[in-house]
């Protein structure tokens, strides 16, 4: 049993959190019993549910090997998934629970042996950008806020969503991966980062103001640097391009983008001022 919940993996929920905290941000109908209750489903039931798929259709990795038991992860996974469901519809609403069925078949579609997306890297690759970074914010709003999926088409949603989709390119995917590519590999991680960072300039001139796209920058200043040091250790010693490593830089970056959200969320709401 401790397996199981080992492999369903709850503290990665934090790497996510982001996406969350930026839904948060723009909300503008939030009470703290939807606060809580979408923090709950998605962070709690949802995101171990994806977890607890991926590593159950990936049996043939050592990581899942060392199941005893794997039918139970998939049981714990499935029951994860359906928990969410009927809270989402329960305390929300049928556009929210459908958006968590949504993200949940994507999941399984992602690791399944007979869809296997992970196998085809540019697609799976944009397929958890799109899911993890655009399908999340989007269901994040609609659970923060209640709101109906109409209230998605709207271009202060959509833009973020696009965001955090393009985000995900810069920063989820793996480090170690693109180490081990070389040059090549590099020059695309700066390319992203690049692209990223004028693309939320561009938003907050347009949606808030200069002064956040500042801030910004100094938030993500330190996620740009631990990368080029670790371009540096990987021409020195190609051996420090590992798993550790890139969880290391994954763990950065969520915490700096954590505290920037909270920061910008506490300052539009005047919280700071209280």
């Amino acid at each position: 049993m401790a397996s199981v919940f080992l492999h369903l993996r709850f503290l990665h929920a934090y790497f996510l959190m982001p996406v969350y905290l930026f839904a948060l941000v723009i909300s503008p109908n939030f009470t703290e019993r939807q606060l809580l209750w979408s923090f709950v489903i998605i962070h709690l039931l949802l995101y171990p549910a994806s977890n607890g798929y991926n590593r159950f259709f990936s049996q043939y990795t050592n990581a899942v090997d060392a199941l005893k038991n794997p039918p139970a992860l998939y049981f714990f996974s499935i029951l994860l998934h359906a928990v969410a469901l009927a809270l989402g519809w329960l305390f929300f609403n049928t556009g929210f629970a459908l958006l968590i069925l949504i993200y949940g078949l994507v999941a399984i579609a992602y690791s399944y042996r007979g869809v296997w997306l992970k196998e085809y890297p540019i697609v799976g690759w944009l397929a958890r950008a799109l899911f993890q970074g655009a399908l999340a914010f989007m269901m994040c709003y609609v659970g923060i806020n209640n709101y109906p999926l109409a209230g998605l088409l709207k271009a202060k949603v959509l833009i973020p969503a696009a965001l955090c989709a393009l985000m995900f390119v810069a920063i989820c995917s793996s480090m170690e991966t693109h180490l081990k590519r070389g040059l090549r590999g590099h020059l695309f991680v700066l390319i992203t980062f690049l692209m990223a960072t004028i693309t939320y300039l561009l938003y907050f001139h347009f949606y808030f103001s200069d002064y956040y796209g500042i801030v910004f920058i100094v938030a993500f200043s330190p996620i740009v640097l631990f990368f080029l040091y670790g371009v540096y250790k990987y021409y020195r010693t190609p051996e420090a391009a590992d798993y550790g490593h890139t969880i290391g830089f994954i763990f950065l970056a969520a915490t700096c983008f954590n505290a920037f959200f909270i920061w910008m969320f506490l300052r539009t709401t005047n919280l700071l001022q209280l």
